[in-house]
């Protein structure tokens, strides 16, 4: 290997090792100056030694100022902060021989003291990054220093002897220091050589990849090319499926006016003009007999606009979602004025079972619009005599959320199987005569289910033929 290559892997290094510094500075200063303002507390206050904490003062101002330094400089002087971070090692490692000499002075005990001392040189010996020039200069000088003050200005007795510990630790230190700076100079220059390897295997790999770049461009052109035909594919037969929709929304439209329209006004017009021109030749009953006739087929075309009108403003998109506090008691009582005589005409019994105070939240004409459809439903499919059940349970959602099932179940008729997911689909031409030959479009299911659906609710169904028909939905509920 070159000189260059070693003296820029060197370089690195260093650079490397300002990086690793400056980013672990915050929390190893911060931790050492707690633990040397604990010290100071501890020699003022506990041990009552203020001497011992005068020789705290350089470090832990050094490491305070260190601390605001890096705080306020982030990522610049990283180099100026490596050095004044060895420098704070190096006082703290002075401080520890200091401490000794005073408590020598001072003949206080010693163990706490060469114990800190053998502990601060441990810790130096694993984070201090520097020369090996350097390393013998802060290692070695002071602890020549430290022998000569301490056999030339005090008299040693056996006790003092625990000094010899640290004689062991600076050698073991020094040793650690080196082993651990030389391995991780090793790692980094392999690491670093592997990297340069590696650029310029990625170099190789990319002129190869330049070489085979047409080839990659018509793939590419290809498969982009693809991908529009199967997006244009697939935006086609949206637009077909939609386009479906609407031929079969216009198809029930249509066939609603030509003929479920149709036939009401027929018995209106041929019943009226009946009993016109018959008016006199008729007793009073049957008189009665023609205009009852001609009231059910008007209330049948009322209720047959109101909800092709309904149908019609939902799939344009202009009724507005008003929801509000709403009691359902309340609101199934005035239901019941305007449906109770249908009820009654065919002797129905409609049996509500809803509670009192069952608040929730709802667009009155909507769920108006849903209780009619399916009480009159009801109504149409139950033969006489039968009865229609009104009920609401309250449930818990996965939220915890309060939701009421609200269900209309009657004795009529049923639905088969095969035609109860048919019901609510506007694809679907599902309408049946009720019980007395009542018409129906099946128009009502489907304005019930997108009414239901803009509450965020669900409507389902649940029958078996001859057995009857429970219609259930759910809406939130006001505590």
């Amino acid at each position: 290997m070159t000189k260059k290559i070693e003296s820029e892997i060197k370089q690195k290094y260093n650079t490397y090792i300002y990086d690793v510094t400056a980013k672990k500075l915050f929390i190893m200063i911060g931790l050492a100056v707690l633990m040397l303002a604990y010290f100071i507390y501890y020699d003022i206050y506990i041990r009552h030694c203020d001497s011992d904490s005068y020789t705290r003062f350089f470090p832990i101002s050094l490491g305070f100022f260190l601390f605001f330094f890096h705080f306020f400089t982030k990522e610049k002087f990283k180099k100026l902060k490596t050095k004044l971070f060895n420098l704070f090692l190096i006082s703290s490692l002075l401080m520890m021989y200091a401490i000794c000499l005073l408590n020598i002075y001072n003949d206080n005990v010693l163990a706490i003291a060469v114990s800190g001392t053998i502990l601060v040189i441990f810790l130096v010996s694993l984070v201090l990054e520097t020369s090996i020039i350097n390393m013998v200069f802060i290692y070695f000088i002071p602890i020549i220093v430290f022998t000569i003050i301490l056999f030339s200005f005090f008299e040693l007795s056996d006790h003092h002897y625990i000094l010899t510990n640290i004689y062991p630790m600076v050698i073991l230190g020094f040793t650690v220091n080196r082993f651990t700076a030389k391995q991780r100079y090793k790692v980094f220059k392999s690491n670093y050589l592997l990297n340069t390897e590696k650029l310029k295997t990625e170099e190789l790999y990319k002129e190869t990849q330049r070489m085979n770049s047409d080839l990659q461009i018509k793939n590419i052109e290809i498969s982009k090319n693809k991908e529009q035909i199967t997006v244009q594919l697939n935006e086609i037969k949206l637009i077909a499926d939609e386009l479906n929709v609407s031929n079969n929304t216009k198809d029930k439209f249509f066939s609603i006016i030509a003929h479920d329209l149709k036939s009401p006004f027929n018995s209106i017009i041929n019943f009226s003009k009946l009993l016109s021109e018959n008016f006199d030749k008729f007793d009073v009953q049957k008189q009665k007999k023609f205009i009852n006739f001609i009231n059910e087929s008007s209330q049948n075309t009322f209720e047959l606009l109101e909800n092709l009108l309904l149908w019609s403003r939902s799939q344009q998109g202009v009724i507005k979602f008003n929801p509000e506090k709403t009691d359902l008691k309340a609101l199934l009582s005035e239901i019941m004025l305007n449906i109770q005589e249908q009820a009654n005409n065919k002797d129905i019994q409609i049996l509500d079972t809803v509670s009192e105070n069952k608040i929730i939240l709802a667009d009155k004409n909507m769920l108006s619009t849903v209780f009619r459809n399916l009480i009159t439903n009801a109504i149409k499919f139950t033969s006489r005599n039968g009865k229609i059940t009104i009920s609401a349970k309250e449930v818990r959602g996965d939220n915890n959320q309060a939701f009421l099932n609200i269900s209309v179940k009657d004795t009529g008729i049923g639905i088969a199987k095969e035609k109860q997911s048919k019901i609510f689909e506007i694809t679907e031409n599902t309408s049946t005569q009720g019980t007395e030959n009542e018409a129906g479009t099946g128009l009502g299911l489907i304005i019930c289910k997108e009414f239901i659906e803009t509450h965020g609710g669900k409507i389902w169904v649940e029958s078996k033929p001859g057995e009857g028909s429970c219609f259930n939905f759910s809406l939130p509920v006001i505590p």
